[in-house]
């Protein structure tokens, strides 16, 4: 091409990252002339898909303007790797510089907290987004909430959350039963189906 541009320069490393081919992504990434939060959300997101948290860590840093969008390609890839704890860290940064959160990093912090199983974590999770206007209402966050609380031992609040559901769907079940199968509640688990 004669002429590039910033959109193109991103479109081919996002190709490259598609493929796999993150080495020459990231040779694309250093040379180009111009970077913006699409060129870094590409190669971090990139990094996260394949496993090495510290790379995608140290170009989050290096990130001037940090976004909602930015700070959820961090926790979910720390989410995807299994790494809660780093997940969590992250978002107690975020929290403590006052930023509030939308409702996909707090999906990814559920995921999160349900993959550490930690009670009192899940509690305050729970409360942060009930007090923070987080839409219920949405299927993803309620089964995310519902799952969460199940995995960490909550259950009269997942069954207070399950009834309130307009709308149960396979992944309300699903959790349901987990939750219940989990805590030694057998007979619940079977009930519920």
């Amino acid at each position: 091409m004669p002429v590039k541009n910033l959109a193109t320069w991103n479109a081919v490393i996002k190709g490259l990252v598609r493929f796999g081919e993150l080495k020459s992504a990231r040779i694309l990434f250093d040379e180009k002339p111009q970077r913006n939060k699409i060129s870094f959300m590409t190669i971090i997101d990139g990094y996260a898909k394949v496993g090495d948290m510290a790379a995608a860590r140290l170009l989050f840093d290096e990130l001037l303007e940090k976004d909602l969008f930015s700070w959820s390609v961090l926790i979910l890839g720390y989410v995807q790797n299994r790494k809660s704890n780093e997940a969590m860290k992250v978002f107690g940064k975020r929290y403590a510089m006052n930023v509030k959160s939308d409702e996909f990093i707090m999906v990814n912090l559920m995921s999160a907290c349900s993959q550490l199983g930690c009670l009192e974590l899940a509690r305050w999770v729970d409360s942060y987004i009930s007090n923070n206007s987080c839409d219920l209402g949405r299927p993803h966050v309620a089964a995310a909430l519902i799952d969460m609380n199940a995995k960490c031992g909550n259950m009269d609040r997942v069954n207070l959350l399950f009834e309130k559901m307009p709308k149960r769907d396979l992944i309300s079940f699903c959790s349901m039963i987990q939750g219940f199968s989990i805590h030694g509640h057998v007979v619940q688990a079977v009930v519920t189906v």
